[in-house]
């Protein structure tokens, strides 16, 4: 046994019966659960191969899997032959499984995602997964659709907000506060709504429209106290309105006046006709303007990269209140098949793709884990078709992060060379191209062409006709 492993032990008969489950189009999982101090995980392992021996088999996962996945909510271990073991918090199993189609195949979120859009949207969705996977990209096309590949969008473009935290992000930016404002000459203090109030009270006066709040990189600041007492709105019912509601500000109920007071007869008369025989206008007004609930018609989505120094970990209250659709390492990978890319300064080409992907291969030997591997679209595929551009950006953006952040305490083991320092690296990536990796083999292109480039002299000459 490994000192860094956990392990339980099955009998074969069980993981063979579930190995059957999953060839046969079913989903058969091995679950273990582990405990400390009163906080559970489960460790989900995907039998894929009949076990040969008879006797006990162990299942292990690695103690810091464990560790990181109490931390940021889900985390991927691969063991020794390339099995992939999960572990997460409880609450995002069910996001787990919604990956995985009946035929037992881990698909990709275009599947994933035609199989959500077929149900109802999430009200609060997390798009999480490591750099460079499209997870912006994937959420923007299921918000707004692509009218070149005929994919239809759930919003409109036109009721769609988006917001991006950082650290210093705060409540009063993100919900409203009072802040200085002018009024001609003069300075007064005035309530001020932030992008979560202007979308709540869109939604809120247009309960016939559908409205979307897009938060990007959602913990890079503190999501709870950026959500502060709205993030107590998050906890929906199954049509979509929060099961409880927090009495409003008296500020901000002064700033929802104003905005009722503007709003247009025609305006007036499509709330009403709504809420018909519920509540007239009036009684809707005096509802909202004392407690706030988030409507049906409001939905607040976002992304995740847990892989990123400096992020802010989510409590487990917080992430409750979400479901979560997981980006993989290799998806969209058909956008960049086809670029081919200068190895340096050797001469050689190869894929861009293949190249990703040894240095991912080469990450996961080392125990790196997958939320720190690199995404298709880790470099802009618009870079990548430029020989110059691909050279600068590789060396500043995947080098740098590899040394400083991915690999950091690794880098021996995954370069070559005595000088493991980014400006080394560097300087020999233009000599040595992929050798600067310790273990990687490509097969280069210009070879490729080369070996099914025909030498005229080498053709049969055509039998005489005469």
């Amino acid at each position: 046994m490994r000192p860094d492993e956990l392990r339980i032990q099955i009998d074969p008969a069980i993981s063979n019966e579930l190995y059957e489950e999953n060839r046969s189009g079913g989903i058969g999982l091995i679950l273990g659960v582990y405990d400390i101090d009163g906080k559970s995980l489960l460790v989900v392992w995907r039998p894929w191969a009949m076990s040969a021996s008879e006797k006990t088999i162990s299942k292990q996962v690695s103690a810091q899997s464990v560790a990181k996945a109490f931390l940021d909510g889900i985390s991927l271990y691969v063991n020794s032959e390339g099995a992939k073991v999960y572990a997460m918090q409880p609450e995002l199993f069910r996001g787990y499984l919604n990956v995985f189609m009946p035929a037992g195949n881990e698909p990709g979120v275009q599947e994933a995602t035609k199989r959500e859009s077929d149900n109802k949207d999430p009200h609060n969705l997390i798009y999480f997964g490591a750099p460079g996977t499209g997870k912006s990209f994937q959420l923007n096309q299921r918000a707004t659709g692509d009218k070149e590949k005929g994919i239809q969008g759930r919003f409109d473009e036109d009721k769609i907000r988006r917001v991006t935290f950082y650290p210093d992000y705060t409540y009063a930016q993100f919900v409203g506060g009072y802040k200085p404002v002018m009024e001609g000459d003069d300075i007064r203090y005035d309530f001020v709504p932030g992008p979560f109030i202007k979308t709540y009270m869109d939604a809120a006066t247009h309960p016939d429209d559908d409205y979307l709040l897009i938060v990007e990189e959602i913990n890079r600041a503190n999501p709870a106290g950026v959500f502060g007492d709205t993030f107590q709105l998050l906890d929906r019912n199954t049509r979509g309105t929060s099961n409880y509601y927090i009495f409003v500000p008296e500020e901000m109920s002064a700033y929802i006046k104003k905005q009722l007071d503007g709003l247009s007869p025609e305006e007036r008369q499509s709330i009403e006709a709504h809420y018909d025989p519920d509540m007239d206008f009036q009684e809707y007004s005096d509802s909202i303007l004392n407690r706030l609930s988030l409507p049906p018609n409001m939905y607040i989505w976002a992304t995740m990269n847990s892989a990123d120094q400096g992020v802010f970990p989510m409590d487990t209250a917080f992430k409750r209140r979400w479901s979560f659709r997981y980006i993989g390492i290799d998806e969209g990978e058909h956008v960049i098949e086809r670029y081919e890319i200068p190895l340096g300064n050797t001469g050689n080409r190869a894929k861009w793709n293949d190249f990703r992907k040894e240095i991912n291969r080469l990450l996961l030997k080392e125990r790196v884990n997958e939320d720190k591997l690199l995404g298709p679209f880790f470099i802009d595929p618009d870079l990548i078709q430029d020989d110059d551009s691909f050279t600068e950006a590789f060396k500043s953006k995947v080098l740098l992060y590899l040394i400083e952040d991915a690999a950091k305490t690794k880098t021996e083991r995954i370069f070559t060379g005595n000088e493991v320092t980014y400006s080394k690296v560097s300087e020999n990536f233009d000599k040595e191209g992929e050798d600067i990796f310790n273990g990687i083999s490509l097969r280069y292109t210009n070879e490729i062409l080369a070996d099914d480039t025909v030498d005229p002299a080498e053709e049969p000459e055509e039998a005489d006709q005469n």
